[in-house]
């Protein structure tokens, strides 16, 4: 059978399962090579584009409240943080959470009626 991705091995799928039974493999999964390659693979640079994007493209733009919750993303897994610069502060967030945010911001400019919001997190209907 051909593979379809990446991730259609033994390895990868072993090492997710692994991750979801051992506390200590869930805690620094992110960090994890097979994973990095597969699903964290953004560099520093990536991020500075991908926070560009974010800062500049849209007519909205992302409040303080929903930074802190984009933020939770890189409290689970121990991903590689970097430092950005926005705006009156330091955003410490990894690059693979702003790819993620610049999604959502894309889905919510192109259906902006789509997207529900309450509390701060997004939930696409």
């Amino acid at each position: 059978m051909a593979r379809t991705s990446v991730t259609d091995n033994v390895e990868y799928p072993s090492f997710c399962y692994l991750a979801y039974r051992d506390e200590e493999t869930f805690a620094n999964f992110r960090m994890n090579p097979l994973y990095r390659f597969i699903v964290e693979g953004a560099s520093y640079e990536q991020g500075i584009g991908y926070l560009k994007v974010i800062l500049n493209k849209y007519d909205f733009k992302i409040t303080n409240e929903q930074w802190k919750n984009i933020l939770i993303n890189d409290s689970i897994g121990n991903p590689t943080i970097y430092s950005y610069e926005i705006p009156k502060a330091i955003l410490n967030v990894s690059p693979i959470t702003l790819r993620y945010t610049k999604v959502y911001c894309d889905i919510a400019n192109l259906f902006p009626k789509s997207i529900l919001q309450k509390g701060g997190h997004a939930k696409l209907v």
